[in-house]
């Protein structure tokens, strides 16, 4: 009982940082290793205090958003594990079925999909639980997109639909050291800046209980 406890609290805790990092193998980006040799990883958060005024990027040809109010989960699983999968996202992955359709349907979250020619491409997710604050709590894109524009459309969409309510006073995100190697430079040029830095522990996706 006792291990099983650990298990879930393991499990609760990864939910709750939105990310767990760590697969199998090392991987390698160039010559950097990004496995964390001391079991941590650093986490950079970034807030955006006001609402931009400069015009939105277009969107590339045969891109659009979609807001899903109703998320098939092996699509999402699927498309998670596109984007997420070179970046040792596994978090969502853990989750049971009745877990993961509890937040995604939560009333004051909301999860849109990027699609090109009617295909999702990538994802966000917005966090509005802990208003004034609006949390982006994933972003990304699969990585034959990232590059083509699409990133920075859907980044100033979502900005756009976070300011949207009058409550709104903050926007935030984070993002750590084992994300690509640009997203910081990314969050920034999109307009968030950088306010703080933790360490988070780096969860081993074969130390959580799938179970």
């Amino acid at each position: 009982m006792a291990l099983t406890l650990r298990r879930q609290r393991k499990r609760r805790a990864a939910h709750e940082r939105g990310y767990a990092t760590g697969p199998r193998d090392v991987r390698e980006h160039g010559d950097m290793k990004l496995r964390p040799a001391n079991g941590k990883v650093r986490v950079t958060y970034l807030e955006m205090t006001a609402r931009p005024v400069d015009p939105a990027p277009s969107a590339p040809p045969g891109v659009v958003q979609r807001r899903i109010a109703r998320a098939d989960l092996d699509e999402y699983r699927a498309l998670y594990r596109r984007v997420g999968d070179p970046w040792q996202w596994v978090a969502r992955r853990t989750l049971e079925a009745a877990e993961l359709r509890a937040i995604l349907e939560h009333p004051r979250y909301e999860l849109w999909f990027a699609e090109a020619d009617g295909a999702p491409i990538g994802f966000a997710e917005l966090d509005r639980q802990a208003p004034p604050d609006v949390e982006i709590r994933y972003f990304g894109l699969v990585e034959e997109w990232i590059g083509r524009g699409a990133g920075r459309w859907l980044l100033r969409a979502m900005i756009d639909r976070a300011w949207a309510p009058a409550e709104t006073e903050r926007v935030w995100l984070h993002t750590c050291e084992l994300d690509h190697p640009g997203a910081l430079r990314f969050y920034q040029r999109g307009g968030f800046v950088p306010y703080g830095q933790g360490i988070e522990d780096y969860v081993d996706p074969d130390a959580v209980s799938l179970w």
